[in-house]
């Protein structure tokens, strides 16, 4: 897959309302202009059947218009980056994305991840422990930010996570809201890319991903931010200075809700994370735990 190329190049009716400029690097890096989803409706609140049916969700994609022009600036794709990405992806090589997940990313390093978790092991599923948003930033109002993160009446996914964790919503393939798996996996994994040791992503790719690619205020959330391919960049830490995962610049990885955090730093060829049920807003437990980290090897250091 080119990620130069444009998204059109492998979904053409992708194209339709002023989105052929649109490339798969954009979709990567959040600046695609595609946020929200209007007109989603009842079809992706929480209990809706939207989750469980990509082909009606994929036709608001292809009617739905850029709010910005692509590349020009940046803003956090919530749940529309998740199923854009599985489309380009399945387009391009004729397969799921959960099943690379689990023959290319996961399963080579033995690792405990699953994106569409098997029925056989859905025992082994812990239950979300709903939580709710905190304040939201002053510039952007409680109804953009419902859009953005596909919440209706009120109710947004993390005061019902609940709903993807049993049945057809756990097996089902989607990216960015149902992926399963332990906190050593994912530190795994991250470590595995820091290292340039990953059986199948060679370090020339892992190079092309975390690279920058945008940069600025992001216009969802408001805060500073840097994005690579599919990663973002070692953020800083609101209102306190200094950076979110350890003091190198370079450290990639993801951020989720209740502090949880997958991250890789190449210059210590170190993998972290921290997994969570309880999915508050935010939470400074990870962010301790990170520190406690670096603490840790500055003991060993000396």
């Amino acid at each position: 897959m080119d990620v130069e190329a444009p998204v059109a190049a492998y979904w053409p009716e992708f194209a339709a309302a002023g989105k052929a400029g649109i490339t798969v690097a954009h979709v990567l890096s959040h600046t695609a202009g595609l946020p929200a989803l209007p007109g989603h409706g009842r079809l992706l609140a929480p209990d809706g059947p939207g989750w469980t049916d990509p082909a009606r969700v994929r036709r608001l994609l292809e009617r739905a218009a850029p709010e910005w022009p692509p590349g020009t600036r940046v803003g956090y794709h919530g749940l529309t980056w998740g199923r854009l990405v599985a489309e380009i992806v399945e387009r391009a090589t004729g397969t799921t994305i959960g099943r690379i997940v689990r023959d290319d990313v996961a399963g080579p390093l033995g690792a405990d991840l699953d994106l569409g978790t098997p029925p056989s092991t859905h025992a082994l599923v812990a239950t979300p422990i709903p939580g709710s948003r905190g304040p939201l930033p002053v510039h952007v109002g409680p109804a953009r930010v419902a859009q953005v993160l596909l919440a209706v009446d009120g109710a947004g996914l993390l005061s019902r996570a609940d709903a993807f964790s049993t049945g057809p919503r756990l097996t089902a393939e989607l990216p960015a809201v149902n992926g399963t798996g332990t906190a050593r996996a994912v530190a795994t994994l991250y470590g595995a890319l820091a290292a340039g040791t990953h059986p199948r992503l060679r370090p020339d790719t892992v190079a092309r991903m975390r690279t920058e690619r945008a940069h600025g205020t992001d216009q969802v959330g408001g805060g500073p931010v840097r994005w690579g391919l599919g990663v973002q960049l070692n953020p800083q830490r609101p209102g306190a200075g200094g950076l979110q995962w350890g003091p190198n610049l370079d450290a990639f990885g993801t951020t989720g809700a209740g502090g949880q955090i997958g991250f890789a730093d190449p210059q210590r060829r170190l993998g972290v994370a921290f997994v969570r049920s309880h999915l508050c807003e935010t939470s400074a437990l990870g962010q301790r735990l990170v520190a406690a980290v670096y603490g840790c090897l500055a003991v060993l250091s000396s």
